[in-house]
């Protein structure tokens, strides 16, 4: 970093697959971490398409068990201790 301008290579995905860091690629679109979601949802019992956008993402992976709170609670949890980690 010069004089508090990002170079392009610190723009890059911290798992090394070249694409550019946006909240979107490396929660959904990167081939590292994008591919968490599959497993957690195979793990949890949840069968869903996976939307683009990081909001879309979240809406749906918490309301697919649909109108049961606790389920609802718990999904979010999830989703959340996921998006921690990353």
């Amino acid at each position: 970093m010069w004089h508090g301008v990002i170079t392009n290579d610190n723009q890059l995905c911290v798992s090394g697959c070249g694409q550019q860091e946006t909240i979107d690629h490396l929660i959904i679109h990167c081939t590292i971490f994008g591919d968490l979601w599959n497993l957690i949802k195979f793990w949890i019992g949840v069968d869903s398409v996976d939307p683009q956008q990081v909001t879309d993402h979240f809406y749906q992976f918490v309301h697919s068990s649909g109108a049961y709170a606790p389920r609802r609670s718990f999904l979010h949890l999830v989703w959340l201790c996921c998006i921690w980690v990353l």
